[in-house]
């Protein structure tokens, strides 16, 4: 808990004693001398580190006098404020009109469809908050779906769906106390389920089961940038997206993560970094999600579209190149709807924010007491230690034990249902394309932007009697942005050479196994040159699933290195974290669609191996030449085209030009040829009139 002083180490020094040989006789008056400074001198240095002790523990003692004065300053100022605020109350009856009815009606609603599911986590802590039996979980703010609100049905019908119903019920702590006190496991790694969310889930007849997501506030990445000013709801200043013309495309409405209305209490001072919920939660959930107003303009915007898309006609995209087609299924837990009208004054709630700050400030100062007064036991414990260490010097005392080494953790199998349950159903079920032609084999609209159900995957399910329903996702290779680094070197696999994690002392962290990405044994044939740029799928389609997920042996060395998780992990025993701050507790299920098993090993001689990237490097090659060849045939005739259209253009105006008829072996092609009436004369011949 506390870093090693060398200076202060709690084994003394052994003093050195050399016993006398027959052959020593008699001892010199300079051996005398040097034996009394050998015990002079580390006694003094002791002596020195204990005033050095006690000059720090007097500091620490004035530090928590410090803050012990400034709580008590800022627990009279919350109190006065206390007191204005609860005049407002008394003085200001509330207001309840017809649109504050069906906005509360609609937060009933919600949480009255999270009970429904009374096997998920959401639906007990709503259950126990109801009885008022969910103190014990102070650091849980509550479910996703009951912390913000959107203005209309059909906005939260979409961004729900977009989040999906395991990302609705979420539960939302401020801290990894709140973790703990949800979820505790035994010393084989096993879930407690007599303490808990379990034990009181059990208690009121509610068993919870499957695993369900916890996101912890203190451990996401905030956004960092401006706020819109004047802003009452701290909306986030984003740059509005651009086409490569520099035009803003059409029908964009703006940012998902703008259009959640959250509660005043929500919005300032929820983590020690003094963020709200906006800049927080919903950024991490929903991130630069543009809304836009149809499909048709969404698709058109695709050049700026980086962090996924939906229109309110039902387009999705979730993100580059990962496109959700179809039908939406109605999802029963939607975000409530509310009227955007404060009935309470602006001074009210510019009070209220500004309690919230010294709330906060008392809750960092309370922090920095516990702080102090750990340090002052620490020093006072080192003095102690010093002490004893002084007397066992003179005393020539043994030293002190050493303490065992760490358990070694056992290894577990690899076992291909984490992956496939860390990438979802949906995500495993997902079609793949090389081109965004393929999209569009699969699935066409009519004019109106609705599904044409007689073509495509449609008609030919149809065909066949296999009625397609609800939305599936499509991944296009081209549209990804794919891993950008080295390889492994000399590696058949080619996996990616991702630099290992390292905890902030340096090390890496115990029970690391790798990446998840690199993990996935891929075909030769889908190695190399898939796309234009000849990727292939490991650094395409496996790295936007999983990123840098990392594997460890055990939840325990997981939990261990949170320091150096960024794009979330998995352990051998069942451990799960999303992303940072987003984990998955409980006992996951079973999921019927997992990555098949391979032993690893190829009966294929290497010089076969080579020789098939070699030739599907070619036929790579032999696609771009086509390419450039059907490119360079369009350019020809284009500019055949123009040659021969300036040709007629200059002949029509040589012919125009001339004064005087001309003969010319090539035909007129002037719009407005000269015309002669001729006039017949008696001799039979007919002259220009």
């Amino acid at each position: 808990m506390f870093p090693s002083n060398p200076q202060m180490a709690i084994r003394p020094n052994v003093l050195s004693v050399q016993v006398p040989s027959p052959t020593m006789s008699y001892q010199s008056d300079a051996a005398v001398e040097n034996g009394a400074e050998a015990i002079v001198n580390p006694s003094k240095k002791i002596e020195n580190d204990m005033m050095l002790l006690g000059k720090k523990i007097k500091q620490h003692e004035e530090n928590i006098k410090y803050l012990r004065t400034h709580k008590n300053s800022l627990d009279d100022a919350i109190s006065d404020m206390q007191v204005t605020l609860g005049k407002y109350h008394s003085s200001t009856t509330p207001k309840i009109e017809d649109g504050d009815l069906s906005h509360m009606q609609s937060e009933e609603a919600t949480v009255g469809n999270i009970m429904k599911h009374e096997k998920s986590a959401a639906a007990i802590f709503c259950q126990l908050k109801k009885r008022h039996q969910a103190s014990h979980f102070k650091d849980v703010l509550g479910v996703v779906a009951t912390l913000g609100k959107v203005n209309n049905d059909n906005l939260s019908r979409l961004l729900s769906e977009y989040l999906g119903l395991d990302n609705m019920l979420a539960l939302v702590c401020t801290t990894y106390d709140g973790i703990k006190s949800l979820v505790s496991y035994d010393k084989e790694g096993s879930i407690n389920k007599s303490s808990g969310l379990y034990g009181l889930g059990n208690a009121i007849g509610q068993t919870l089961e499957g695993r369900f997501n916890l996101i912890c506030l203190e451990n996401l990445r905030p956004y960092v940038g401006e706020f819109m000013p004047n802003d009452p709801q701290k909306r986030l200043n984003l740059s509005i997206p651009k086409l490569p013309n520099g035009e803003t495309p059409a029908g964009f409405r703006g940012y998902a993560v703008n259009m959640i209305h959250i509660d005043n209490a929500h919005l300032f001072y929820l983590t020690v970094d003094g963020n709200g919920l906006r800049e927080t939660l919903f950024y991490t959930l929903f991130s630069r999600l543009q809304v836009y107003e149809t499909r048709a303009e969404m698709l058109q915007a695709l050049p700026c579209i980086y962090d996924g898309a939906i229109s309110l006609d039902g387009g999705m995209i979730r993100s580059t190149g990962v496109y959700a087609l179809g039908t939406g299924e109605e999802i029963d837990v939607k975000f409530p709807i509310t009227s955007g009208v404060s009935h309470l004054p602006e001074a009210y709630i510019e009070l209220e924010k500004e309690m919230k700050e010294l709330k906060w400030k008392r809750e960092r100062m309370m922090e920095d007491l516990q702080r102090e007064d750990a340090m002052l036991g620490h020093v006072k414990h080192n003095f102690g230690v010093k002490k004893q260490e002084f007397l066992g010097f003179l005393a020539q005392s043994s030293p002190y034990p050493q303490s065992s080494p760490y358990p070694q953790s056992s290894p577990y199998p690899m076992q291909s249902r984490l992956l496939s349950e860390y990438l979802g159903l949906d995500n495993m079920l997902a079609l793949v394309c090389t081109t965004y032609d393929g999209i569009k084999s699969l699935v066409s609209y009519d004019k109106e932007g609705s599904i044409n159900k007689s073509s495509g995957l449609y008609g030919l399910g149809n065909a066949i009697g296999q009625t397609l329903e609800g939305r599936f996702n499509l991944i296009c290779l081209e549209n990804l942005r794919p891993y950008v680094g080295e390889f492994m070197p000399n590696d058949p696999q080619k996996r990616l050479n991702l630099s290992i994690p390292k905890l902030p002392n340096g090390e890496t962290p115990a029970g690391f196994r790798g990446y998840a990405v690199n993990m996935i044994h891929i075909d030769n044939a889908h190695l190399f040159y898939l796309t234009v740029d000849g990727n292939g799928l490991r650094e395409t389609l496996f790295y936007t699933l999983f990123s840098r997920l990392q594997v460890y042996e055990t939840r325990a060395e997981m939990l261990q290195a949170l320091p150096c998780i960024y794009d979330g992990a998995i352990s051998l025993d069942g451990g799960m974290i999303r992303s940072t701050g987003v984990y998955a507790l409980g006992t996951g299920e079973e999921i019927d669609v997992k990555f098949p098993i391979t032993y690893g090993v190829s009966h294929l001689p290497e010089a076969y191996i080579e020789l098939e990237k070699e030739m599907k490097e070619l036929k790579w090659k032999r696609e771009r030449m086509m390419e450039d060849l059907q490119r360079e045939d369009a350019m020809l005739g284009h500019v055949k085209h123009n040659f021969g259209v300036k040709k007629q253009e200059f002949l029509g105006f040589l012919a125009q030009s001339s004064p005087y008829p001309q003969s010319s072996p090539y035909p007129q092609s002037s719009p407005y040829p000269m015309q002669y009436t001729m006039q017949a004369t008696p001799q039979g011949r007919s002259t220009p009139r």
